[in-house]
């Protein structure tokens, strides 16, 4: 995302600054609000809003099935990890 938003046109500072708000500002309403994640993702999706674009570009791009894939690597690699400790 910074590396983006330098392409954009942001100083790498500004930059680094929106990733980490970002990520900040959805993980403090995750785990502050009692609804699903998928209820916030919804409420915060304005019907072709900025949102919605990039939802709509994750979505094009196969994000959730790359997601799932790198999870499942994850969880592959911990378990061979801890079969030789």
């Amino acid at each position: 995302m910074a590396q983006k938003a330098e392409q954009l046109g942001f100083d790498s500072e500004t930059a680094k600054q929106i990733v980490q708000h970002t990520a900040m500002g959805a993980a403090t309403m995750a785990i502050n609000s009692e609804h699903s994640i998928a209820t916030l993702r919804q409420n915060v999706t304005s019907k072709g809003g900025t949102t919605a674009a990039a939802l709509n570009a994750f979505n094009e791009q196969g994000l959730t099935q790359t997601v799932a894939d790198a999870m499942q690597a994850c969880k592959d690699r911990a378990e061979e990890m801890a079969k030789t400790i």
